[in-house]
């Protein structure tokens, strides 16, 4: 017998270029979706990677000015609002 599949995204907040009106535009574009957030995880730059260049730079790889946040304060909040029911 099989099972339906249930879809559980995992979900990164404070992503270098992320603002934070995108993280209720986010949350309600799951909710029209019928999903819901189980986890949310404040993006921690990696050695190595371009995501932590961007975090790093503020730049994007075209050069381009990126939103960056790194108050763990606001971080926690965007993190608290997509966790939320």
């Amino acid at each position: 017998m099989r099972r339906p599949v249930e879809l559980a995204p995992y979900l990164i907040v404070g992503h270098p270029g992320e603002t934070a009106a995108m993280v209720p535009a986010m949350k309600r574009k799951l909710h029209t979706l019928g999903l819901k957030t189980c986890d949310v995880q404040i993006f921690t730059p990696t050695p190595g990677t371009l995501s932590t260049a961007m975090y790093h730079s503020g730049l994007s790889p075209s050069g381009l000015s990126l939103a960056v946040e790194k108050d763990i304060r606001a971080l926690q909040q965007r993190k608290n609002l997509l966790a939320r029911e």
